[in-house]
Formats: C-alpha cells, sequence, structure tokens
C-alpha cells in the first residue's frame, strides 16, 4: 500500500499540474440582435424615469388567491422532517392575507431613483443612488451591482447608503427576465449576452469606466463583463466563485478533497 502511494501521489501530482495549464477558450461573444419579436415600433434608447407601483387589481388578485388556497394537511407530525410545516404556513398565508402592506413596500423601494432603457430590443430596468453632496456627486466612481437568481436588485438596498456615503455612484440593474426588466422572447440569452447588455448600459449612462460586484448568476455576468470590456471594466470583486463542471475541473474537485497539498501551500491547506 505504501509503494502504491508512493508512486501514485507523483503522478497525479503530473497530471494536476499538466490539466492546470490547460488553456480555457475565450467565451464566444454573440452578435449584436433584437430579443424581441412582438415590438414593431422602432426602440427607445432614452432614459425614462420609472416609478414602481403595481396595480391595484393584480393586488387584489392576489388575496383572492390567499384567500381561497386550500389548507395544506399535516404531515406526519408537526416538524419539517416531510415537508412544509403546515401550522407554519397556515401562519405565513395570515400576514400575506391579512397584515402584509405592498403600498408601504413601493415607498421604500421607490426611495432611490429608477428607470427604463431599451437595449437589444427589450426594456431594461435600473435603480441608481447618488451621492447626496453634489461636489462628491460629480467625481463619484461608478458601481455597476449585479444580482443573481433568485434575487433582486432591492438586495443591495441595505448597503446603498453606506456605498454612497463613501463616494460611489451605485447602479443596480435588473437582469432580463427579472423584477421590472423584460425576459428574451427567444432562445440564446446568456450571461455574455447579458454582460454585453450591461456594457451597454454604463456607457449608456455616460461612463467611461467602472467596477462591478456579482453574487451568484450575478457573478458569472461580472466575470464575462470583465472579459468583453475590459477597456471600461476595471475591476471586479465576487461573492460567489462558480466553477465550469468540465471533467477536467471535476478531476480538479476530487483531487482537492483527496490530496489537497498537492495543489495548495501549507498555508492554503490549514485554511
Amino acid at each position: 500500500m505504501f509503494l502504491f502511494t508512493l508512486v501514485l501521489i507523483p503522478f497525479l501530482y503530473a497530471l494536476s499540474k499538466l490539466l492546470f495549464r490547460r488553456k480555457r477558450s475565450p467565451p464566444i461573444i454573440p452578435a449584436d440582435e433584437c430579443w424581441k419579436t412582438t415590438r414593431s415600433e422602432p426602440a427607445d434608447d432614452s432614459i425614462r424615469p420609472f416609478t414602481i407601483s403595481i396595480k391595484e387589481n393584480d393586488l387584489d388578485d392576489l388575496k383572492a388567491r390567499l384567500r381561497n388556497a386550500r389548507p395544506l394537511p399535516p404531515a406526519f407530525g408537526t416538524d419539517w422532517s416531510y415537508g412544509t410545516n403546515a401550522e407554519y404556513l397556515k401562519n405565513l398565508k395570515t400576514y400575506w392575507e391579512e397584515k402584509f402592506d405592498w403600498r408601504q413596500q413601493e415607498v421604500a423601494i421607490n426611495r432611490y431613483n429608477h428607470h427604463l432603457t431599451n437595449i437589444e430590443g427589450i426594456d431594461i430596468h435600473f435603480m441608481r443612488a447618488r451621492p447626496s453632496d453634489p461636489d462628491v456627486r460629480d467625481r463619484a466612481r461608478p458601481l455597476l451591482l449585479l444580482h443573481g437568481w433568485p434575487g433582486s436588485f432591492f438586495e443591495f438596498y441595505k448597503i446603498v447608503p453606506r456605498l454612497t456615503e463613501n463616494g460611489y455612484d451605485v447602479i443596480c440593474p435588473s437582469m432580463p427576465g427579472y423584477g421590472f426588466s423584460e425576459p428574451a422572447e427567444k432562445p440564446g440569452m446568456s450571461v455574455v449576452v447579458i454582460a454585453r447588455i450591461y456594457s451597454k448600459l454604463m456607457k449608456r449612462l455616460g461612463f467611461e469606466k467602472y467596477v462591478a460586484q456579482g453574487g451568484d448568476w450575478g457573478s458569472v455576468v461580472a466575470g464575462a463583463l470583465a472579459y468583453i470590456d475590459k477597456e471600461h471594466c476595471k475591476g471586479i470583486h465576487l461573492n460567489a466563485l462558480i466553477p465550469s463542471l468540465s471533467r477536467f475541473n471535476m478531476l480538479k474537485l476530487v483531487l482537492y478533497n483527496f490530496f489537497p497539498k498537492l495543489l495548495l501551500t501549507n498555508r492554503e491547506a490549514r485554511m
């Protein structure tokens, strides 16, 4: 067994080094196209003010659905071992039906400026928050914040005041098909296309250079953005790293688990 391990370790080490030097293919950038198939009028590329205001009949419909929902029977006791706790779900339904105030949420969401602009045939929604001090606002650093799934621009609201206080011009777009951004009406919308749409958004806002932050799918889009718009995107911060699940990366994950010291420094292996 010792001899087998002695032979296996150098072999795996050499194989991992060979695979890690494998050059990654750059992402394919599709040609510009219109992702809307039902719109006949020319696209308006202006930046339009937008206020979030859900129609009253839509809210009434939601309350009617909640009111008419069938109760969930208890499943093998009162805990969560075999599904959603029936009592918890009943209380949650009651809260949404009787206590949740959407109009109050709209006031909170609309505290920042919202806009729509048409890019590649679809309306893209984004929120923008700028420093209150005019002198700071004029030299603010553009920061693009990118949400993932199942998220939205709203997940950044708590950090926005601190960012604007520290001199950032914050732009939070809704991904195509999320929130108030229109979806693509044909196949082909990819993270690279979304990155290109965001680069056009920043250009339309007049930014010569900017930085971006992304989490979940937003981190994948941010990575693509750094590649396709490296002339203007000067830096990215990612709080989610999603590796490509190729056979090479799968082998890396296996080797990391069984032989971490072969692939990591001593300091990294102790972390």
